[in-house]
């Protein structure tokens, strides 16, 4: 495992990580860790109520689609939700990449406007979730997520190096967040919602392929 931007890794990197030892209790020396606090509230587990949205039923919204509004959600199962968003969707992220004589990779990317920071990853992992604009100051901080005025990641040689011929690329861009409920507090809850717009893409890099983005 390789972190970080620039044309050449660190010398304590990469990290190996055997999960046969892990097991046994040995945790590779220089293993760099970041705490996500899964997010509180409801979920399909523990509220008979909970949905979410975009659904799972392979529905898609429509290019020319806005938030910015007033909203109302009903259903046969819940109360009625009504709340005005001022947030809209985030804009396609779009990603260049090259390569440099050292034989680091080159990705950059046009700035979204909304974006709390970036991911960047090859064969990428992590963090694919909807992290709060508070949860991502915490990693740009630590230097886990790229700062919202990034533009552009350098993948160092020894990355592009060991990847080989085959590279899967991951761009995410965090949004902001707007959050509901009614009735005002300290009554009890009837409902509550959370809006958490992102943008994201990837891309794949193949010999006799420059770059592809899907």
């Amino acid at each position: 495992m390789f972190w970080g931007c620039g044309e050449r890794a660190c010398k304590s990197q990469p990290i190996v990580i055997d999960y046969a030892r892990i097991a046994a209790g040995q945790v590779p020396l220089g293993l760099s860790t970041s705490a996500v606090i899964r997010d509180w509230g409801p979920n399909a587990q523990n509220s008979r109520t909970f949905a979410r949205w975009p659904a799972e039923d392979g529905k898609f919204v429509k290019s020319d689609s806005s938030l910015p509004g007033p909203h109302r959600v009903t259903s046969n199962y819940a109360p009625e939700i009504s709340f005005t968003l001022t947030k809209d969707f985030m804009v396609p992220l779009t990603v260049r990449t090259g390569s440099l004589p050292s034989g680091a990779g080159r990705t950059n990317w046009a700035s979204v406007a909304g974006a709390t920071g970036y991911l960047v990853g090859l064969f990428g992992g992590g963090l694919a979730d909807w992290l709060s604009p508070g949860q991502v100051v915490g990693l740009v901080m630590n230097g886990t997520v790229l700062p919202p005025s990034a533009t552009s990641c350098t993948i160092p040689a020894d990355v592009t190096r060991a990847a080989a011929d085959f590279r899967v690329g991951t761009l995410t861009a965090f949004g902001p967040e707007e959050s509901f409920s009614y009735p005002p507090r300290p009554a009890a809850l009837q409902w509550t919602a959370r809006v958490r717009p992102r943008s994201t893409t990837s891309w794949m890099q193949i010999p006799g392929m420059s770059r592809g983005a899907f």
